[in-house]
C-alpha cells in the first residue's frame, strides 16, 4: 500500500512553477492502482478539481456563520487623540466679560465597548450555521459524484483491457484458422476461397483489436484526469473483481440507507432548518433590543492635567415603525420556508424513486449476465464442432468464420453484460448514500 500511495504521489505533483524552463518530464514507474486506490486518489488534496471548488464554497459558509456571530459580540477599541479647538464662548451662553473666544488644546485617551443583545442576530447566526452545515453536506455530495465518476473510469478501463485480451484471442484464433486453410490448400484439400475468407477474418479481428486498444486508452486517459493525475502516467489496474465479490443490498437496506445516508436530503435539510430560522428572526425583529455601551480614560487641556471620566449605559430600542417592511420580510420568509421544504420532499421521494430502478437494474444485470455466460458457452462449442467438421473435410471454411464472428460477438456482450452489472451495483452504493464507505 505504501508504495500505491508513493506512485499516486509522483503522477499527482505539478508541473514546473511559472517562469522556469521546462524540461523533459521525469519517467514515470508504472502506476498499479485498485479501484479504491482509484477513488482515494481522486479524493485526496490535489485530486479532483470539482472537489477544491466545493471544499472553497465550504469555508466561504463557514466564513459567513462566523461573521453572523461577530454581530453577537461586543465591539471594544480603544483611541488616542488630540485636539486643537477654538471655541466661541459667547454662543455657549458664557460671561460676555469673558473674551469672545478661546483656544483650547485638548488631549485625551478612550476606552469603549458596546454590545447589544437582539434576539433576530441569534436566529441569523443559528441560520448561518445550518447554512454551513449544509454546504458541508454539498462537499460530501460533490465527494460522492467524484467517487462515481472515478470508479465508472476505473471499470471503463477494465472493460478495455478484457476486450483487447479477448480481441488478442480472436486474433489469435483466426490467424490458426488462415494457417489451416494454407495447409488444406497446398494440400489439395481447400479452395483458394477459403484462404480469403480465412484472411478476411483475421482482418476483421485485428480490426477489432485496433478498436479495443484505443478504447481502453481512452477509458485510461480519462481516468487519469478525473484523478487530478498526470495524463503520462503508465497505469496498470488491478483487482478486477473487488466491484463484482462485495455483498449484495437488499432493496429495504438500500432504502434505508438512502434516506438516511444521502448528503443531498441531509443538506436540503439543513436548507429548510435555515430558512426556518431566518423567517424567525424576520418575527423576532418586532422585539425590542437592549444596547450596553461604556466608555473611559482621561481627557484635559494640558497633558500633566489629564482626568479620567466614563460614561456608563444603557438603551432600550423599540421598533414602532417599519411594520410594513417587518411584515414584507416575514411574507418573504415564510414562502421561502414552504419552497425549501417543497424540495425536500421532493428529492425524499427523488432518492426512493433512484434507490429503486438502481436495485431493478441491478437485478436485470445480473440476469443478462448469466445469460451472456451460457451463449458464450454455446458458441464456443459451435466453433468447436464446425472446425472439426472443416479439418475432416465435411464442409468449407464458411462455417467456422461463421462460428468464430458469433463467438467474437458472444464474448463482447459477456465483457459488457459483468462490467454493466458492475456499474449497476455501483450505481445502488451510490443512490443509497454508501459509496465511499464501500470503497474504503
Amino acid at each position: 500500500m505504501r508504495k500505491v500511495l508513493l506512485g499516486i504521489g509522483v503522477a499527482l505533483a505539478p508541473g514546473p512553477a511559472s517562469g522556469q524552463a521546462p524540461g523533459p518530464p521525469p519517467a514515470l514507474d508504472v502506476l498499479r492502482l485498485s479501484l479504491k486506490d482509484a477513488v482515494r486518489a481522486a479524493l485526496s488534496p490535489g485530486g479532483s478539481s470539482r472537489l477544491r471548488e466545493a471544499e472553497e464554497s465550504v469555508r466561504a459558509d463557514q466564513a459567513q456563520a462566523d461573521e453572523s456571530r461577530a454581530a453577537l459580540l461586543p465591539k471594544a477599541g480603544g483611541s488616542v487623540a488630540g485636539e486643537n479647538q477654538k471655541v466661541n464662548l459667547g454662543a455657549l451662553g458664557l460671561d460676555a466679560s469673558l473674551p469672545p473666544t478661546a483656544e483650547l488644546h485638548v488631549y485625551k485617551a478612550r476606552l469603549s465597548a458596546r454590545g447589544e443583545l437582539a434576539a433576530g442576530d441569534l436566529k441569523r447566526w443559528r441560520a448561518a450555521q445550518a447554512g454551513a452545515r449544509a454546504s458541508q453536506n454539498e462537499l460530501d455530495r460533490v465527494q460522492d459524484g467524484v467517487a462515481a465518476e472515478v470508479a465508472g473510469l476505473y471499470l471503463a478501463g477494465l472493460r478495455g483491457g478484457a476486450l483487447v485480451r479477448e480481441a488478442q484471442e480472436n486474433a489469435g484464433t483466426a490467424r490458426a484458422l488462415l494457417d489451416l486453410a494454407r495447409h488444406r490448400a497446398d494440400a489439395g484439400k481447400g479452395t483458394a476461397l477459403d484462404v480469403t475468407r480465412a484472411h478476411a477474418e483475421l482482418m476483421a479481428r485485428e480490426e477489432e483489436l485496433a478498436g479495443a486498444e484505443i478504447e481502453r486508452a481512452r477509458a485510461r486517459l480519462r481516468l487519469l484526469k478525473a484523478m487530478g493525475a498526470r495524463l503520462d502516467a503508465r497505469l496498470e489496474l488491478e483487482d478486477e473483481q473487488d466491484a463484482a465479490d462485495a455483498a449484495e443490498m437488499s432493496l429495504e437496506e438500500a432504502l434505508a440507507a438512502g434516506l438516511s445516508s444521502r448528503p443531498e436530503l441531509r443538506a436540503q435539510g439543513e436548507r429548510a432548518r435555515q430558512a426556518r430560522m431566518l423567517r424567525a428572526a424576520f418575527q423576532w425583529e418586532r422585539l425590542p433590543s437592549l444596547a450596553l455601551y461604556g466608555d473611559y480614560g482621561p481627557e484635559g487641556t494640558r497633558l500633566d492635567g489629564l482626568v479620567n471620566t466614563h460614561v456608563v449605559g444603557a438603551a432600550l430600542r423599540l421598533p414602532f415603525f417599519g411594520d410594513g417592511r417587518l411584515r414584507a420580510r416575514e411574507q418573504r420568509g415564510r414562502a421561502e420556508l414552504e419552497q425549501a421544504q417543497a424540495r425536500l420532499d421532493d428529492l425524499r421521494a427523488q432518492v426512493e424513486l433512484e434507490v429503486r430502478e438502481a436495485a431493478e437494474s441491478l437485478t436485470l444485470a445480473a440476469k443478462r449476465a448469466d445469460a451472456a455466460q451460457g451463449r458464450l458457452a454455446l458458441s464456443r462449442q459451435e466453433l468447436e464442432q464446425a472446425r472439426r467438421r472443416y479439418e475432416a473435410g465435411v464442409t468449407g471454411n464458411l462455417e467456422v468464420v461463421e462460428a468464430q464472428a458469433r463467438l467474437a460477438q458472444a464474448e463482447r456482450r459477456r465483457t459488457d453484460a459483468l462490467f454493466d452489472r458492475r456499474k449497476a451495483r455501483l450505481a445502488l452504493w451510490l443512490a443509497a448514500g454508501v459509496l465511499r464507505a464501500r470503497l474504503r
